[in-house]
């Protein structure tokens, strides 16, 4: 439920973890900068971007009553001067009959909105609570609950899944965009064993899942048949079909949303892997006037390691959906990313990462540096710096915007 990014420029943070017997902590603070605010909602969120400070706080305790059982508890917390937003919950993971597991998370949340509605002014409505998304001072609770019952054996594996999360959950501190709905999930799969030289095993996978808002109203039916392949080479092929998609999206009911999914990995040699994921199909185009399109969204990746101290990842991910009459494009694009590291030695190290967006035409990089004084300390360094394509004939980009950050990190020891 917590979600680092959204301590989005931090002025000052300290972390402390740590583990008495049974028992696993963590707690955190900042204060944060240009704070960022989601608010979800059941079809749209709005992420308001903000210049204001904020006191963010984290704490959690984890009790470990073995045989892969826990009982945990989790405290979210972020103020501003008019405003905040907490969360409190606990979580649980029980296993039985040697391979039966219950899973719970139960959360209640407190928002205090923030009373200025030239950050958010917006119409769109919590459900039929009477609140709305607007910045405009209300306060109220939410709800969330997720709970799983789950059978996992070599051969046969059952789950069987509860999420509910009330139209006022929110969490500042999270990334949750998407509230409002109670959705059941079932999912069966079975898997063999053939033993053969190349196929070490394969499963036939049958999840279902179906959705209805707080109201009662109808939101998705999916009925998603598939199966997996585990061959030589680490290799592992998965591949599925939404036979069955019902959606309502903006009061408008889509049927036949068929789509294929593909997911294929493979490590054939050390130093070397590859893979290539996406779907390609139906999808909703998720506008103001919502239309059925055809088209795909594929990433393929590729990791390399030419040496024991160099690593080196490239990811390019490809989007593009049409209207499904008349063949207009509603978008096409794509993202090309590299993930560069070096262990110079064993205590000093560096990452940085490059990306190029053409939906946006922006560039982006992130380096990185890092040095391990000894077991105990770490002190880190970065930058993130963002530049746009303006088509400017003397600059090809410019700097939109950047931020500097520091950590030390020290371990104490009994």
């Amino acid at each position: 439920m917590y979600y680092s990014r959204t301590i989005n420029n931090p002025l000052v943070a300290s972390k402390v973890t740590g583990k008495a017997g049974k028992v696993s902590y963590i707690a955190l603070a900042a204060l944060d900068r240009n704070t960022g605010i989601t608010v979800p909602g059941e079809e749209q969120s709005n992420t308001v971007q903000t210049s204001l400070q904020s006191y963010a706080g984290v704490g959690r305790a984890r009790y470990d009553m073995g045989n892969e059982s826990f009982i945990g508890g989790l405290l979210l917390s972020r103020n501003f001067v008019g405003g905040h937003n907490y969360l409190t919950g606990f979580d649980w993971n029980l296993k039985f009959w040697k391979n039966w597991y219950w899973q719970g998370e139960l959360f209640l949340t407190h928002t205090a909105e923030l009373n200025d509605s030239t950050l958010l002014h917006s119409g769109r409505e919590f459900g039929s609570t009477g609140y709305d998304a607007a910045f405009n001072g209300e306060q109220y609770f939410g709800r969330g609950l997720h709970l799983a019952l789950m059978r996992q054996s070599r051969n046969y594996s059952f789950a069987l899944v509860q999420n509910n999360f009330s139209p006022t959950y929110q969490t500042y501190n999270g990334m949750f965009p998407s509230v409002g709905t109670r959705q059941s999930y079932m999912q069966h799969a079975y898997t063999f064993y053939p033993n053969k030289k190349i196929l070490k095993s394969a499963s036939i996978i049958l999840p279902v899942q179906l959705t209805f808002n707080y109201d009662g109203l109808f939101k998705e039916f999916v009925v998603q048949p598939g199966f997996t392949l585990n061959l030589i080479g680490q290799t592992r092929i998965q591949a599925s079909y939404m036979a069955i998609n019902y959606e309502r999206f903006r009061d408008v009911m889509f049927e036949g949303i068929r789509r294929a999914v593909v997911q294929i990995s493979t490590t054939p040699v050390r130093g070397l892997s590859a893979g290539i994921t996406g779907q390609i199909g139906r999808f909703i185009y998720r506008s103001q006037a919502p239309q059925m399109g055809t088209g795909y969204n594929l990433t393929a990746t590729l990791d390399l390691e030419p040496a024991s101290r160099i690593k080196t990842g490239f990811s390019t991910s490809f989007a593009k959906l049409s209207d499904l009459d008349d063949g207009n494009e509603f978008y096409n694009g794509y993202i090309i990313r590299n993930i560069t590291s070096f262990q110079f030695t064993k205590k000093l190290f560096l990452r940085a990462i490059f990306e190029y967006n053409s939906f946006g035409d922006s560039f982006n990089f992130y380096p990185l540096v890092s040095y391990k004084f000894n077991a105990f300390t770490m002190f880190c360094a970065g930058m993130t710096q963002d530049l746009q394509n303006y088509n400017d004939q003397d600059y090809l980009f410019r700097p939109t915007a950047h931020q500097y950050f520091i950590k030390l990190q020290y371990l104490f020891s009994r």
